[in-house]
């Protein structure tokens, strides 16, 4: 519970940034970086999460989904009418 409210404080706060500091984190990435880093979280626990994230996803999966974020992006490169 605690590491809920403190993703809360942060998200409040104006957010968390990514490692390369080119966009903020969702809610749930606050929270799992929260979670791998807090040292009163047992390692067991950090393991079975990272078990149940990587066997969360088909095989080929990740490739899917960067063909998604691929065609979002183009989408995103629409030219603005300047009305």
């Amino acid at each position: 519970l605690e590491l809920f409210d403190e993703t809360r404080e942060i998200e409040v706060t104006g957010g968390m940034m990514v490692a390369d500091g080119t966009r903020r984190r969702t809610p749930g990435g606050v929270f799992m970086t929260l979670f791998k880093t807090d040292p009163d979280v047992l390692p067991v626990l950090k393991d079975a999460a990272a078990t149940a994230a990587a066997e969360k996803l088909p095989e080929g999966a990740e490739v899917m989904l960067k063909g998604i974020d691929d065609e979002t992006a183009d989408m995103n490169d629409v030219p603005m009418d300047e009305g």
